[in-house]
């Protein structure tokens, strides 16, 4: 792996070439050497490229782990530390809360999944991460995206109902929203690609319930985002394999047309995928691709 991957502590190297970082511009932020971590107490993973540097500002990727997961588990699923160096963004991986059974997780809806009741505010540590991120990372702060699984797909959701003025884009895979609609009323355009599997048993592509709070399905989904973003009609979009294992390009593509203000919503449908699947290169590139696509 070329990334430089910073939990504690880590070094970037300098550019070779003046002359590029003369045309580039003034620098963005400090150089950053990892020996204060982000997140505080909660301290988040930073994966930085190879070729990074202050004098440009750099899409920033931040990634959230499902519940009982960790940032070392989100990254291995969607593949970033692999990707940092070619698609050029940095990636923020940072932990949920550690709750009973030393079971981590992120306190999203009622439906998922702070079981234990803490009422921790997560939506307050991930915006004040993202501060920390902007002021000492040369990040680009009109290209800040958000991916989850699972219940870090449900908490990347909130983010978008409660901090829209703040994301471009959203890739969520096995997520879902809280039941009621009304609960998210974004004040910004965000475009949002969400995947789910056909066969994933844990949060069901049809909806389902969590300690007894609902949540719609994948498709519900969707079409809420497509309307809260303006959308027109949905059209379908070449098929396109997410998943190892499955044969052929098993995933099915809805694309919403006419939303607003440059919006994109999509549904990639994984026809025979489950909950955890084994993504394909080609997949996680894609998912990181329609987040970057969204400037």
């Amino acid at each position: 792996m070329l990334a430089c991957v910073i939990g504690v502590g880590c070094g970037t190297k300098d550019s070779a070439d003046p002359q590029v970082i003369e045309e580039q511009g003034p620098p963005y932020a400090p150089e950053w050497d990892g020996s204060e971590p982000l997140g505080g107490e909660r301290a988040a993973t930073v994966v930085l490229p190879q070729s990074y540097s202050v004098e440009r500002r750099w899409p920033l990727v931040i990634a959230l782990h499902g519940f009982s997961a960790s940032p070392r588990w989100i990254d291995g699923f969607l593949g970033l530390s692999a990707m940092v160096d070619d698609r050029e963004f940095i990636a923020v991986l940072p932990p949920g809360t550690v709750g009973a059974g030393d079971l981590s997780f992120w306190n999203a809806t009622d439906a998922c999944c702070d079981f234990g009741g803490s009422g921790v505010d997560d939506v307050a540590y991930l915006s004040a991460l993202i501060d920390e991120a902007t002021e000492r990372l040369a990040v680009d702060p009109e290209r800040i995206y958000f991916m989850g699984h699972s219940n870090g797909g449900f908490m990347s959701y909130r983010l978008v109902c409660e901090l829209s003025e703040r994301i471009r884009a959203v890739a969520v895979v096995a997520g879902s929203v809280d039941a009621d609609p009304q609960a998210c009323q974004p004040t910004h355009p965000v475009s949002v690609l969400h995947v789910h599997g056909d066969e994933d048993e844990v949060i069901p592509y049809e909806g389902g319930a969590l300690s007894g709070e609902r949540f719609p399905g994948a498709e519900e989904v969707a079409a809420r985002w497509a309307a809260l973003q303006g959308c027109e009609e949905a059209v379908a979009g070449d098929s396109i394999d997410v998943v190892l294992g499955l044969s052929g390009a098993e995933t099915e593509v809805q694309r919403w047309q006419g939303c607003q203000a440059g919006a994109a919503v999509e549904l990639w449908s994984m026809r025979g995928g489950e909950h955890n699947p084994t993504l394909s290169t080609v997949g996680k590139r894609a998912m990181v691709d329609f987040l970057l696509e969204q400037r």
